[in-house]
């Protein structure tokens, strides 16, 4: 997520929605003012951000000290917390997260997310993940993902999300990442199926056979559940995405994957192959994980095709121009989060930067040998 630091004294964390309108007093508690010159009725805010220490009342909101006022934009909700602004909903950005859980019963090896154990699952992680949709501006026409750790752990809970999502954003298009283990589950699959809500499930599956794929997320049995999972979904009518991180452990088998997903998911609606970010689980596990996309182009280019040629709507995440062969670009899709989206200085003078997916600024500086810009 995005965030900005400044001063900010409380202990106690304020979210809000943020405005420039002063409110009627009854609309107030929810929301967070932005005044460059706040006013003595500046009160019942459920915080203030200002770029001045100036205009101080006791009856204000807490005050968040800004150096730009304008990096607050009308309708996104934030929450202000030790001395920093961390956007939870951007009115601005096509696509918008909510971490339900940090609780999963995977341990991927590349996970950007450490989970939790799975008797960490916190109420009021998911109540949190409520009080921002319930924040969010209505009419969100962009993508609203629902990630974790696992989502599916957070049972019953998960289908009142999803139908409060459809009910606030009825044009946005939902996707739940998931390693669809509990889908596996007949009764789970079904339940989840009848709440007619319209989304992907977007579920990874790192190999083509159980052995590699259990060993990459840390967890025995978790290739056939995912696989039972897919069919489970399939069989309730359910839109059905597969994602595969591509890494150290399972780069030389990327056109068996493709196979194996030809012949066993033909019903998935969009496969696609994703670059690694190198953050999370992916930082202790650098030396197995890592390889340079450059080293495997050739191969993931012959995944590609290999599924575009029987009919299926294949893609690549998290992969720039210049590192794929460029038979590949036509599958090559911008992808990462804005906010932590990025380019390096040698992108400047690159002739498709506007098309490229760019650079995750969470992997630092383990980047791939093969960035420069394209010229002719």
């Amino acid at each position: 997520m995005k965030i900005i630091s400044g001063i900010f004294k409380k202990r106690k964390a304020v979210l809000g929605w943020l405005t420039r309108h002063r409110l009627p007093l009854g609309q107030r508690d929810t929301a967070i003012l932005v005044a460059e010159r706040p006013a003595w009725t500046d009160f019942g805010y459920a915080g203030l951000i200002t770029t001045t220490s100036k205009f101080g009342s006791i009856f204000q909101p807490p005050r968040f000290l800004a150096e730009n006022a304008n990096d607050f934009p009308e309708g996104d909700v934030v929450m202000l917390k030790d001395c920093q602004a961390h956007f939870l909903w951007e009115t601005g950005c096509w696509n918008n997260s909510l971490l339900l859980t940090e609780a999963c019963n995977c341990r991927c090896l590349m996970c950007p997310q450490p989970p939790l154990p799975l008797k960490a699952i916190d109420a009021k992680q998911f109540q949190m993940a409520f009080n921002i949709l319930g924040l969010s501006p209505e009419g969100f026409e962009g993508e609203i993902c629902l990630t974790g750790g696992e989502p599916t752990l957070c049972g019953e809970k998960l289908f009142e999300l999803l139908v409060a999502c459809h009910h606030r954003h009825p044009k946005a298009g939902l996707i739940m990442l998931t390693n669809g283990k509990r889908f596996s589950e007949f009764a789970f699959a079904k339940h989840f199926a009848a709440l007619g809500v319209p989304l992907t499930v977007a579920v990874s599956l790192h190999a083509d056979v159980d052995t590699l794929h259990d060993k990459i997320v840390g967890a025995s049995g978790s290739f056939r559940m995912t696989q039972q999972g897919l069919y489970n979904l399939a069989r309730f009518g359910q839109s059905v995405e597969v994602r595969v991180v591509v890494s150290r452990l399972n780069y030389m088998r990327l056109l068996q994957i493709a196979r194996h997903i030809y012949r066993n998911y033909p019903f998935a609606t969009h496969v696609t192959f994703m670059g690694l970010e190198v953050t999370g689980n992916a930082i202790p596990n650098y030396k197995d994980v890592w390889i340079d996309p450059i080293q495997y182009g050739v191969k993931l280019e012959e995944a590609l095709h290999e599924l575009h040629r029987v009919g299926m709507n294949v893609s690549t995440y998290n992969h720039p121009l210049c590192i794929l062969p460029k038979a590949a670009w036509p599958f090559a899709r911008r992808s990462i989060s804005a906010w932590k989206n990025v380019y390096a200085p040698v992108c400047e003078r690159c002739q498709v930067r506007e098309q490229c997916c760019g650079l995750f600024k969470t992997s630092g500086e383990n980047l791939s040998a093969g960035i420069r810009p394209i010229e002719n």
